[in-house]
């Protein structure tokens, strides 16, 4: 999936932290992507490939009866019952649209309609989770025989979406109903800039989209954060290199994962060549 020589001003920032005993290399992830930021340049590969171990946000995930409690309504009930007849309409709109049936969308709780709405207006596009930074790093581990290993479980990050306020994620929902026709064109911008290394760009746009949604930057990012934190210390304990990609949701914006660290006395840099 990767080709050798990098495309020129492809400079993605990554990050070295380091102990006495053991290295991690963090990579922003981009989780839905196209072709235009491969090959991944020679600073980011070489340092992977001299890694023991990829660990990605998701575990290998599994459908067990709570994840599928936590994504979809059970018995008669439906996201009718949950949401504002404005909004409900909004949906109906969007079934009509892409011709799927309104019994399969509204049997999908919020936050699970949310992902599904975004992921099916970007493959539109052509961006797919399978060149997403994890799909790419996922298959070029399973080639090299790097053990793969994640922070949470799916179950994890679906329990933690519960604590955010209802009216919240109804709130998320209409704003990514009502401007899913930017979806491709968003999307180019925040390639090119991750591309660019511009970690100003998410740090602007996660102060300005989740200040919209405070309980659910609190719930799905900042509390993640510090166990994503509280693990990356263990692994820092054992003598071994590990490469980790993570939303880059988690690199930047308040009590990120970085500035977590570096209050924790670990050496950061961030390598760009």
């Amino acid at each position: 999936m990767v080709s050798c020589t990098a495309k020129k001003g492809n400079s993605p920032v990554l990050f070295e932290i380091s102990s006495d005993n053991s290295t991690l290399y963090i990579l922003g992830s981009i989780h839905t992507s196209d072709d235009s930021i491969y090959p991944l340049p020679n600073y980011v590969m070489s340092r992977f490939k001299n890694s023991s171990k990829l660990v990605m946000e998701i575990k290998p995930k599994s459908d067990s009866s709570a994840v599928i409690q936590n994504k979809y309504y059970q018995g008669d009930d439906n996201i009718s019952n949950h949401v504002s007849e404005k909004t409900y309409n909004l949906i109906k709109e969007y079934s009509e649209d892409i011709g799927i049936p309104l019994s399969i969308l509204a049997s999908k709780r919020p936050y699970r309609l949310i992902s599904f709405i975004e992921t099916d207006e970007l493959k539109r596009g052509g961006f797919i989770s399978q060149k997403g930074i994890e799909g790419n790093f996922h298959y070029e581990a399973n080639k090299s025989n790097i053990e793969i290993d994640g922070f949470e479980s799916y179950e994890e990050i679906l329990a933690a979406t519960n604590k955010v306020d209802s009216n919240e994620l109804e709130n998320m929902l209409v704003e990514v109903l009502e401007t899913r026709d930017q979806s491709t064109e968003k999307m180019e911008e925040m390639l090119l800039k991750w591309r660019e290394g511009d970690l100003s760009y998410f740090e602007k746009f996660v102060e300005e989209h989740f200040s919209k949604y405070p309980t659910f930057y609190e719930s799905v990012i900042k509390n993640r954060n510090l166990k994503i934190v509280n693990k990356m210390e263990t692994f820092l304990t054992k003598k071994q290199n590990i490469f980790v990609t993570i939303g880059l949701e988690h690199l930047v914006g308040d009590e990120n994962v970085i500035s977590l660290l570096k209050s924790k006395g670990y050496e950061v840099k961030i390598i760009t060549e």
